[in-house]
C-alpha cells in the first residue's frame, strides 16, 4: 500500500477519480499512469548507470592527469607568445 494512505483514504480517492473521468475512461487513465511510471523508472536507471560506471573507472578520473606543457610560439614579427 502507498505510504501515508490508509484503506478509507484510498477508496475516497478512487471514487473521486471515477466521478471525474467516468467508468469508460478509467482504464485508459490507469494504463497511461502505469506507462508513465514504467518510463520514469527506466529513465532513472539509465541515468544512474553511467554515473556508477564513471565513479568506478579510474581512467576517467580527470584530476589524476597531468596538464600538458605550454609551448612558446614565434609570431611572424619575431616575438614570442605563450
Amino acid at each position: 500500500m502507498l505510504p501515508g494512505f490508509h484503506g478509507f483514504d484510498l477508496i475516497i480517492i478512487l471514487a473521486i477519480v471515477l466521478l471525474v473521468f467516468g467508468p469508460k475512461k478509467l482504464p485508459e487513465v490507469g494504463s497511461a499512469i502505469g506507462k508513465s511510471i514504467k518510463e520514469y523508472r527506466k529513465s532513472m536507471k539509465e541515468i544512474a548507470s553511467p554515473l556508477e560506471e564513471e565513479e568506478s573507472s579510474p581512467a576517467l578520473n580527470m584530476s589524476a592527469q597531468e596538464p600538458e606543457p605550454v609551448s612558446a610560439r614565434v609570431t611572424s614579427s619575431g616575438k614570442h607568445e605563450v
